[in-house]
């Protein structure tokens, strides 16, 4: 909305007269407050100018308040403090105030909260559902094949192969006991080793076993189980005795003075 109305320039000017000057001295009407002001001054005049409120409410407002206005206004559209629990009114904050005294959403907002809470566990419910649903088609495909390959005898019940299948070939080969997987009642491959990776013995194929040590007894950093390298020294450097390889114990002091104390 344009906020002046300007007054229209003489057709003829005194001579020498700079006609911006004369512009900006020119009186012009605000139309929102009507009041007659200097256009030099009107823009100033604008950021202070109050002016009826727009929703209607017959207060005149600067534009600075306008927004802390529009949280009071009883003319402003607002929807019922009832909302969250499903109450559909809208309307001048006026009319939702008077509204909210009989609104039969905030008087049973108590049970409305709870079916709404209740809902929301009912679609969680559905949706674990559907993923138990999907889970259970996949397991009902998994017996259908395994179903087939007793059908055909390439397994038993319990679904282990009574002659191992080649996965890439179809050919037989030994040895037999495989489930369908590959494994044997053992849990190991036809390569002996398990799910994990270790064989019979309980070594991985880096020849090393759970606990981190080889078939003699030394970790991959070169440590046996008592934390000691083959030279006799520890992860700090200290043999059994005691002693670094220059001969001085923890507390700094060497071999010869230690035992001359002894």
């Amino acid at each position: 909305m344009n906020l002046t109305k300007e007054v229209s320039l003489p057709r003829f000017l005194p001579e020498n007269s700079d006609p911006l000057h004369l512009v900006e001295e020119l009186i012009v009407v605000c139309a929102g407050c009507k009041q007659r002001i200097k256009k030099k001054r009107m823009q100033e005049h604008l950021t202070q100018c109050a002016v009826p409120c727009e929703m209607g409410c017959n207060q005149r407002v600067p534009p600075a308040e306008r927004h802390s206005h529009h949280l009071i206004c009883p003319r402003a559209l607002i929807a019922c403090a009832a909302a969250d629990v499903g109450c559909p009114f809208e309307g001048p904050r006026e009319q939702v105030y008077a509204h909210s005294e009989y609104c039969k959403y905030e008087q049973q907002r108590e049970i409305l909260s709870r079916l709404i809470k209740l809902e929301k566990s009912y679609k969680q419910l559905q949706k674990e559902h559907s993923e138990l649903m999907e889970s259970h088609t996949a397991l009902q495909a998994d017996h259908q094949i395994l179903k087939r390959s007793i059908q055909l005898g390439l397994c038993d019940e319990a679904g282990f192969l009574p002659k191992a299948i080649h996965i890439n070939t179809g050919t037989p080969y030994a040895p037999s006991g495989l489930d369908i997987r590959g494994f044997d009642e053992k849990g190991h491959n036809r390569q002996g080793f398990d799910a994990e990776g270790y064989n019979h013995a309980g070594f991985g194929k880096d020849g090393y076993n759970r606990e981190g040590f080889n078939r003699a007894g030394v970790d991959r950093d070169g440590y046996d189980k008592e934390g000691f390298n083959r030279d006799g020294f520890d992860r700090e450097g200290y043999n059994r005795e005691g002693f670094n390889r220059r001969g001085l114990d923890r507390q700094g002091h060497d071999r010869t003075r230690r035992s001359s104390k002894a």
